[in-house]
């Protein structure tokens, strides 16, 4: 996690002066003589030092042709959890990575309004497999995440996540919003899968 910094610089006496390192997304403004005072934040550089050092092209691109290598995948959070904001899960397509939803993700960042509502997580994943497998995993991450971050089930962040997908990224949205039963399933086979001679493994 790469956090915005900002620097303050204040007088509490004639002959002092404090220099603090503050995250602006925790103090958003300073008490004044002259009233609140916004303190400035630059949240795009942070983002993009951290897209810059990660190598996501390449890994998105590997993820397609070799997905049985090993590799990130993944549920990534951009901030410390917080259990009043809103996940929003943005879910990249095929041959991509988390890149895709730079522009984007820098958008949330960048408005307060949406900033203080909002809080982003990218999922990672090689495409190059079947997407209802891929689907599986996402589902999978999900539950483990929200278990391990919010045990209780109790916060706000667990009970409204918004999920973007593009391309097969919106195909394993889908998987996780959508519930087919045995549609899929009686396309294709003539016997039911509880009434198969095989183990509970196979």
């Amino acid at each position: 996690i790469f956090y915005p910094a900002t620097a303050l610089l204040t007088f509490p006496d004639d002959d002092c002066a404090v220099l603090s390192i503050v995250n602006p997304r925790e103090i958003a403004a300073m008490a004044t003589d002259q009233g609140a005072l916004p303190v400035a934040a630059d949240y795009t550089t942070p983002y993009a030092d951290l897209l810059a050092r990660s190598k996501l092209g390449m890994l998105g691109r590997d993820g397609f042709r070799m997905p049985g290598s090993a590799g990130r995948r993944g549920l990534y959070l951009l901030e410390p959890y917080h259990p009043a904001k809103t996940p929003v899960v943005l879910v990249h397509g095929l041959a991509s990575s988390p890149m895709a939803w730079r522009e984007l993700t820098n958008a949330i960042f960048g408005r307060p309004d949406l900033r203080d509502r909002y809080q982003v997580w990218h999922y990672f994943y090689p495409t190059g497999v079947p997407y209802l497998y891929a689907g599986r995993q996402f589902r999978d991450t999900l539950d483990r995440a929200f278990a391990e971050l919010d045990p209780s089930g109790d916060d706000w962040a667990s009970s409204d996540v918004v999920l973007v997908g593009h391309s097969m990224g919106g195909l394993l949205a889908k998987t996780a919003v959508a519930a087919s039963g045995q549609t899929l399933w009686d396309a294709a086979f003539t016997v039911p899968p509880d009434q198969l001679d095989v183990s509970a493994d196979d």
